[in-house]
């Protein structure tokens, strides 16, 4: 397999990571952590010292626990198994630390990263748009050829033309800024994508956007990336990334995508016996931070800020924290504030019954 990005975030304090290259086969990934030198700094070696971060059907994982041994302190590593249908290690790759960039250079990546991070949390200049991956893992499609290793169905309604059952992997969102559009006389040829106009964005440089990936938005509909490509700094890529993109006919079949089923929702907060809890829809965190703000509430709760330091337990509907309250009953009136894959909720709940 090959690394693709490896990027600490000292703001949600946590890690990055993606990759791409891995066997035909593949169902899903484990990703474990592993103090450097151990047996298991190996790719082929003991296991006992490795602590299992999680499994992901996605070909990237944002670790949200281990922020400081893995990058401040450098002495552990991530190791990342391919795994085929029965559950056997197919392939593995070690993420070791990276290495310090000169000051100079950090100085000037620092900079950088603060001014686009000042344009991006603009609402005034910078929109939403979600990364849409074509799957290449998981359950293969009725339509999947074993000739072409590919679909053979382009309009295929259960793959999306990907060969592979549900077609993308988790929507990860981003932010653009719009840069320019280019629009071409559709009477040219009507076929390709590109008689439909194209776009050109900005984007932070991670989650990362290659060629071949979609980028859906409310605003810009559904978009197909044709080219990206970053500047560096002596080798140290700037925070800013330029995707060029064109716009996809109503006809393709990525529009019949079920994408708002895959957006996070907030359904329920719940305070339990030295735990609070979250309860909805999509809740597994896959960039940025995790954070639920107090702003109005019962004492116990008055003003308390639960991150991902604080996670206990984790499913895709519900997110358990540990805490220092007590249950109450019925549950209490409170307002708060919800950060999930760079997503804020507001959410009031009243008392029930």
């Amino acid at each position: 397999m090959k690394l693709l990005q490896a990027i600490p975030d000292i703001t949600t304090r946590s890690v990055y990571l993606s990759w791409v290259d891995f066997p035909i086969g593949t169902s899903g990934f484990r990703i474990d952590l592993i103090r450097r030198g151990a047996p298991a700094d190996q790719s082929s070696g003991d296991s006992e010292t490795a602590t299992i971060l999680g499994t992901t059907a996605n070909s990237f994982y944002t670790d949200m626990l281990y922020f400081d041994k893995s990058i401040i302190r450098r002495d552990h590593v991530y190791r990342i198994s391919a795994l085929d249908s029965k559950g056997e290690v197919s392939d593995q790759l070690i993420v070791r630390p990276m290495d310090t960039d000169s000051t100079l250079v950090q100085k000037v990546i620092n900079a950088a990263n603060y001014k686009a991070q000042l344009l991006f949390r603009n609402y005034n200049w910078a929109q939403v748009v979600y990364i849409l991956r074509p799957k290449r893992t998981g359950q293969k499609c009725t339509c999947y050829s074993r000739d072409f290793k590919s679909s053979n169905n382009p309009d295929c309604q259960v793959c999306y033309g990907t060969g592979y059952v549900g077609g993308f992997y988790t929507p990860i969102p981003t932010k653009y800024l719009s840069i320019k559009e280019e629009t071409t006389d559709p009477s040219i040829d009507e076929n390709k994508p590109a008689a439909l106009g194209q776009r050109f964005l900005t984007i932070p440089r991670y989650p990362a956007v290659y060629k071949g990936d979609f980028l859906a938005s409310d605003m810009l509909g559904l978009l197909s990336v044709i080219s990206s490509s970053k500047k560096t700094v002596q080798t140290t890529p700037t925070p800013t990334t330029m995707v060029t993109t064109v716009a996809l006919g109503r006809e393709h079949p990525a529009h019949k995508f079920d994408f708002n089923a895959a957006v996070p929702s907030i359904d329920r907060f719940i305070m339990g016996d030295g735990t609070v809890a979250l309860e909805g829809t999509n809740l597994i965190p896959v960039i940025g931070s995790v954070k639920i703000v107090i702003e109005e509430g019962p004492e116990e709760l008055d003003s308390k800020t639960y991150t991902a330091l604080d996670i206990k337990s984790m499913t895709s509907t519900k997110i358990v924290f540990k805490s220092d309250t007590k249950i109450l009953v019925p549950q209490p009136y409170i307002k708060y504030k919800v950060f999930l894959n760079n997503i804020m909720f507001e959410k009031t709940q009243f008392p029930e019954g």
